[in-house]
């Protein structure tokens, strides 16, 4: 089985895991409840855009490297080992201070993206 590799102007994720979660209520969006589990390569210099999920919430783990994540206000250094948890609707943005590698734990949508500042010109969301 080969594993979903989509190209993105700061490098790359390869989609290690997808499920579709059997949702019972009735207001439920599309795509609420998929789970997912991603490997993001960044490569030195770049990152994703500044955005918030309105319903999806993230876990990531720094593999290699180092990168910078801004969550709200604040500013972190994250290192190899490192976990951090966006919730949704929190507004973030990853910058590889180095090549690096993340795993990408998530529950949600990936349709639900909203991108305030977006250094590549792709659409808002």
């Amino acid at each position: 089985m080969s594993i979903p590799s989509i190209p993105k102007p700061w490098g790359r994720e390869d989609i290690l895991y997808r499920e579709k979660l059997e949702s019972h209520l009735p207001w439920s969006w599309p795509f609420d409840n998929l789970k997912q589990v991603k490997m993001l390569f960044i490569q030195k210099g770049e990152g994703t855009s500044l955005q918030f999920h309105w319903n999806k919430e993230e876990y990531f783990m720094v593999g290699k490297g180092k990168v910078s994540l801004t969550l709200g206000n604040q500013i972190f250094l994250v290192l190899p080992g490192m976990f951090v948890y966006v919730p949704p609707a929190a507004l973030h943005q990853i910058q590889a201070l180095e090549e690096s590698e993340l795993i990408e734990v998530s529950r949600g949508n990936d349709l639900d993206i909203v991108r305030v500042k977006d250094k590549y010109q792709r659409a808002k969301g």
